[in-house]
């Protein structure tokens, strides 16, 4: 099944696709901006997940917004620091012993949210998926896609949590601890 295109050849098209796609989480900060998709043009981020610095203003071209899991580079960066607080609080609250922002010395271009010993001496790498990354797991970007080869080319255990499951990870982590937890050398509990 194709993915729905969204497109719009008028002002009053491209408004009511946005309010469609993105509630009113963005405005349009200037009506005459909109010339066509590939134009950029400047939105207004009204709200996202309690970030204190909105609103704020950004550019991008309305196929951007309406295509693809584009939020703006702010609120990007703010979203992946949310994830990766929420994944290291449950791993201190479940006392597993982890190390943060790892790479390995000749592939220096891969870097790792965690990593936790398994009693083999092997490790499980934990990363968090935000839209930079990949938008979910069926549709990385390319880096994404040399980093899952790298691993499995390696033999390391590599667990990936997507930014669309923010609202779940700590479900997620508990749901696969139990999987992990035989092989867990490190956990203090």
């Amino acid at each position: 099944m194709m993915k729905e295109v969204y497109s719009a050849d008028n002002l009053k098209d491209f408004k009511r696709l946005l309010y469609l796609r993105r509630g009113n989480e963005y405005l349009l900060k200037d009506d005459t901006s909109f010339k066509n998709m590939e134009w950029p043009l400047t939105l207004i981020h009204k709200t996202f997940a309690n970030y204190p610095k909105l609103p704020h203003e950004f550019n991008c071209t309305p196929w951007g917004i309406l295509n693809t899991a584009l939020v703006c580079t702010e609120c990007d960066l703010h979203s992946k620091q949310l994830g990766l607080n929420r994944i290291k609080k449950w791993l201190i609250k479940n006392k597993i012993k982890f190390e943060e922002c790892i790479y390995y010395e000749d592939y220096e271009q891969f870097i790792f949210d965690f990593s936790i010993k398994l009693k083999d001496n092997s490790e499980l790498l934990l990363n968090y998926n935000d839209t930079e990354r990949c938008i979910n797991f069926m549709s990385p970007n390319e880096n994404t896609k040399e980093l899952r080869t790298f691993c499995l080319d390696n033999e390391f255990n590599l667990f990936e949590i997507f930014h669309t499951d923010f609202d779940s990870i700590e479900i997620i982590l508990d749901f696969n601890k139990k999987s992990y937890e035989r092989r867990l050398s490190n956990l203090n509990g």
